[in-house]
């Protein structure tokens, strides 16, 4: 069942790594570490790193996620700031737990609204200097900052104007060899400390350390395979009660046999973002699909009509505030029962204090249900499966299953 690959360990943390991360561990500031370099680079497994050092020396560590696309707390489509207390020892979906505070991109990149998303970050760097830079009884808390793998163009833009916010201590930059082939377009093309101008503070230190990741080893999972693996951990994981997530997962029950949350129309406010739905489609449109759950403290300014009075759906063009919400997490509306008024949710491990206080439902593009959610309780039977039809797409919020063709198939072996 398991055989031993030769020279193939799980995790191979480099000597310069080690250099660098002892540096900061040397300092007398608090580290506020930021993480950069090109995708498929080791950046996660060096965040990853970087925070259980830092848990050596200190009681807890500040997370800034700013890639959206592979989050390491939650599931994608997300920016968040955690609080760490105790080691990674594994991938993102064996950790996932509730943030401290996150906001809702609503996509896998931030293309779509640069602008938007330059606004949550700045919101989550003024947050940790705010509320967490200081911890408790005045107890110092590092930050560590994993970015986004898109270092060219706009991207580039937006990595340096993530800098200029958070301000950090230390860059670890991963690159490959000036001569390597890859270099081309792996690698930063500018000098980064050249681009930042100290506000009343030194320049960071900057330390170019090698990848970790060997381009021979053919990856096991696609990025679209790991935003599977982190919503279906999100969805099936238990939620304790003191808030904290735990390693726990209840894969014995489909979310089709779980009792969900009745929510009434009155009670939630419906937004629909980066697209246009026509009003009389809305419930359509939700129906059998994920949403984020969000508190936002904002008051829009003009609610669509709609027949059953007591929906109230914000126009598709209201902005978001990044300053006036907080994403408490994810939940999956399987039912609308327009008899009673009522919305029936699915949720994540969240805590029920939170869960009260959502008010209003986003759907985004980014928050599509995996297909095994679909199937998982009817793999033994031939019972039509909810949700779905073999027949042409029709109505709004209709989308055919992608196929994947990344699976291997076995090549048959001489004897």
């Amino acid at each position: 069942m398991f055989r031993q690959e030769a020279d193939l360990c799980a995790v191979n943390i480099l000597t310069p790594w080690e250099d660098a991360t002892e540096q900061i561990l040397n300092s007398n500031e608090t580290p506020v570490v930021c993480i950069v370099g090109s995708k498929n680079m080791g950046k996660s497994t060096l965040s990853r790193y970087v925070v259980n050092s830092l848990l050596n020396k200190y009681q807890s560590v500040a997370f800034l996620e700013c890639d959206v696309g592979q989050s390491e707390f939650t599931p994608a489509g997300l920016l968040s700031l955690n609080i760490v207390t105790t080691p990674l020892l594994g991938p993102p979906f064996t950790h996932m737990q509730p943030p401290y505070h996150s906001l809702l991109i609503g996509a896998t990149s931030p293309k779509d609204d640069p602008d938007y998303y330059l606004a949550c970050l700045r919101q989550l760097c003024s947050t940790y200097r705010t509320e967490l830079s200081c911890g408790p009884q005045g107890a110092p808390v590092p930050l560590v900052i994993n970015t986004h793998g898109w270092v060219k163009g706009m991207g580039l833009d937006l990595l340096i104007h993530l800098l200029r916010l958070a301000n950090p201590t230390d860059i670890l930059q991963l690159a490959v060899p000036e001569f390597a082939p890859q270099s081309s377009y792996k690698n930063i093309p500018v000098d980064l400390l050249s681009t930042l101008t100290p506000s009343g503070t030194e320049l960071p230190r900057v330390a170019l350390l090698p990848t970790n990741v060997n381009d021979t080893i053919r990856e096991k999972f696609r990025a679209h395979d790991l935003r599977a693996l982190q919503a279906t951990a999100y969805f099936y994981q238990t939620a304790s009660a003191t808030g904290m997530m735990t390693p726990r997962w209840q894969f014995h029950i489909p979310l089709t046999a779980r009792v969900p949350f009745q929510v009434p129309f009155g009670q939630v406010r419906i937004r629909f973002m980066h697209l246009e739905v026509p009003v009389d489609q809305t419930l359509y449109a939700l129906n059998g699909t994920m949403v984020a759950l969000v508190i936002d403290r904002s008051i829009p300014t003009e609610v669509s009509p709609q027949p059953a009075s007591s929906l109230r759906v914000i126009p598709w063009n209201t902005p978001l505030s990044a300053e006036a919400h907080h994403c408490v997490g994810l939940g999956i509306i399987r039912g609308v029962d327009l008899s009673s008024e009522m919305f029936h949710v699915l949720t994540g491990p969240i805590p029920k204090d939170l869960l009260q206080r959502v008010n209003t439902f986003v759907r985004a593009p980014a928050l599509d249900l995996p297909a095994p959610f679909f199937t998982h309780g009817y793999d033994a039977t031939r019972a039509h499966l909810p949700y779905t039809t073999k027949l042409p797409l029709e109505g709004v919020g209709s989308v055919a299953w992608k196929t994947r063709r990344n699976l291997l198939r076995r090549r048959p072996t001489k004897e």
